[in-house]
């Protein structure tokens, strides 16, 4: 249960920032998940993503543990399969663009 509730979090939140990327306005994304659940090893990320940047199924999860942006110019990529688990509180501002695919399995 606290698997869907966390995908359906991030599917929200990128569905925004889908749609703040289409209107050119940024936007704060806020999830919470339930860190515990997850590997102690995690790929910790915060701060400006300046260049294109790509987020693999080797370095999931991504524990998102300050607020995050996209830079203009800039493109994070999220791979099928990769989860990201953001800290309490913490968002993500799209200026630039975010690619992430996906499915409900």
């Amino acid at each position: 249960m606290g698997t869907k509730l966390l995908l359906r979090s991030l599917i929200t939140a990128l569905g925004v920032a889908l749609l703040a990327m289409l209107f050119g306005n940024p936007v704060a994304i806020e999830a919470a998940g339930p860190v515990g659940r997850y590997p102690v090893v995690a790929t910790t990320v915060s701060g400006l993503i300046t260049s294109n940047t790509t987020w693999t199924l080797a370095g999931s999860p991504y524990q998102v543990t300050d607020h995050l942006t996209i830079a203009a110019g800039a493109t994070l990529t999220i791979d099928p399969g990769v989860q990201v688990v953001f800290s309490q509180y913490r968002g993500m501002w799209v200026d630039g663009v975010l690619n992430a695919s996906g499915s409900a399995s």
